[in-house]
């Protein structure tokens, strides 16, 4: 079999599906038990020749996102964990490796210098560090890092709203026979080439918070930009296949059958589901 395998552990976004204090038609639906739940989006790496795997972003979902794993690769060990940026649904998970908890001694945390400095700098998270729950391993833009023989890994600069001046990364990962994009968020594909990103890489798994810009009456979507579903199947409609959609908000129509999910499907798009494993 291959010896790196890619994992969706789950494809909503911060707020998981469904999302608390909400009863729009998708989480009406995972309440009711006609549409399933969904975790907030975050990716596992195995590599099955070290019996090892890393995760990108510590969700709150992060406790049943770690016992799939346990279940799905017995007596493999958790080797590092990568955050894309500073939001709650992609870092407050850490706070599970804590001595209130799973309470880990010196697991590499891969993360951008400002985040560093921000986890270093804010309590609670700073005891992660000074009680070596965590080793904080500053990453950069397009610095290739080698987690073993058959694997690397590339965090990419993103641009996405950041009120605590902290990057955001997106990240390429790299295995022995297949590549994969993986970015959660990011505010637009202005000045971002994705079409040529998607087009150099096998899988890209890319952000589709919000299908269209009329999906949440009453809020200012400039205040929350994100590239929107129905402009993202235009610009890539040519290499549809190479593209999972993930990290969808509760309200996005794509969760559930409907005309929207349809037409996307029927480009050829894929829709992000947990537990979702591509071999590399």
């Amino acid at each position: 079999g291959s010896t790196i395998q890619t994992v969706l552990l789950g494809s909503a976004q911060d707020g998981g599906l469904p999302q608390i204090g909400c009863s729009c038609i998708n989480c009406s639906k995972t309440y009711n038990g006609t549409l399933e739940t969904d975790y907030a989006t975050s990716l596992a790496i195995v590599d099955f020749t070290n019996r090892s795997y890393f995760i990108i972003d510590a969700t709150p979902d992060i406790k049943y996102q770690y016992q799939k794993l346990t279940e799905t690769y017995p007596n493999f060990q958790l080797k590092g964990v990568f955050l894309t940026h500073a939001h709650v649904g992609h870092y407050l998970g850490i706070l599970q490796f804590g001595r209130e908890c799973m309470n880990t001694q010196h697991l590499p945390l891969f993360c951008g210098k400002r985040m560093a400095e921000f986890i270093v700098s804010n309590h609670p998270f700073d005891l992660l560090v000074s009680l070596n729950n965590v080793e904080l391993i500053e990453i950069e833009d397009h610095v290739i890092i080698e987690l073993s023989e058959h694997l690397k890994i590339e965090p990419v600069a993103v641009d996405h709203r950041n009120e605590f001046d902290v990057e955001t990364y997106a990240f390429s990962i790299y295995g022995p026979n297949q590549s994969l994009f993986f970015c959660p968020d990011i505010d637009t594909w202005k000045g971002f080439d994705i079409r040529s990103v998607v087009g150099s890489k096998d899988i890209s798994l890319i952000d589709a918070t919000f299908y269209s810009g009329d999906e949440l009456p009453g809020r200012d979507m400039s205040k929350i930009p994100h590239p929107f579903v129905v402009d993202s199947v235009h610009i890539l409609k040519e290499i549809a296949g190479k593209v999972v959609f993930v990290h969808m908000n509760h309200s996005n129509p794509i969760w559930r059958d409907s005309e929207e999910r349809l037409m996307v499907k029927n480009m050829g798009f894929n829709i992000g589901k947990k537990f979702q494993c591509w071999n590399m």
